[in-house]
């Protein structure tokens, strides 16, 4: 799409947004826009949060001759892609923000061995029934978990404060939260995982700290379009 907009002499700004899986394939996606030097270089793109009808996307905008200091690139409840040498990798090629959230279990997921650590026996016992089938099983025995989060990791608190700093102690203190508060159950999961305005099975967090605005736009919520 890339290489045929810049052959046809486009100029209009492309539109990206990714949460959960698709911050993790955003992620990806850089990487390989990194790699192919025939399409724009991801690690210097504009970026600004931009309202169309009631959604919040994130406008990108490549530029050859934008200085580092612009340079951005953001996921929101994204899943882990890589372990530690991706993930060292990646952060000295691509600026990335990843915005993670209070009683959002999928960003620690795949986990590390250090994440697995901190689990109650239970938790992790949730956690492998998920992470692995029966046809892989015979592989957990040596297995070492060793996936990390990429970029500059911002949380956003139970009341909706954005820490700049997440650290390995709060990261141990929000996984005992996902166990007590959630009781480990996948239902109690989704309203903390969710991207939308708060409402009947949606806890907000990620849109209420980001664009808090819209979610307050009775015209939004009215209309169904806090998704």
């Amino acid at each position: 799409m890339l290489a045929e907009a810049k052959e046809n002499g486009w100029s209009q700004d492309i539109y990206l947004t990714g949460h959960s899986k698709g911050g993790a394939l955003a992620s990806l996606a850089s990487i390989l826009l990194k790699r192919d030097t025939s399409l724009p270089d991801p690690t210097y793109v504009w970026t600004q949060t931009t309202v169309v009808k009631c959604h919040v996307i994130i406008m990108i905008s490549f530029q050859e001759t934008a200085t580092r200091a612009w340079a951005s690139w953001r996921t929101f409840a994204s899943a882990r892609v890589g372990d530690s040498q991706f993930r060292d990798a990646y952060n000295e090629r691509i600026n990335q923000t990843s915005y993670e959230a209070h009683l959002d279990l999928v960003p620690f997921l795949p986990p590390s061995s250090t994440t697995m650590n901190v689990m109650t026996p239970e938790m992790a016992e949730m956690i492998e029934g998920v992470l692995w089938s029966e046809t892989s099983l015979s592989q957990k025995e040596n297995y070492k978990w060793d996936y990390k989060s990429l970029g500059n990791r911002k949380y956003i608190s139970e009341n909706g404060e954005i820490i700049d700093e997440v650290t390995r102690e709060l990261d141990q203190m929000r996984i005992k939260d996902i166990e007590v508060e959630t009781i480990l159950s996948w239902e109690e999961f989704k309203p903390s995982h969710c991207s939308g305005c708060l409402s009947d099975g949606c806890g907000g967090r990620y849109f209420d700290a980001i664009a808090g605005d819209i979610c307050n736009d009775d015209s939004c919520v009215e209309k169904g379009e806090d998704e």
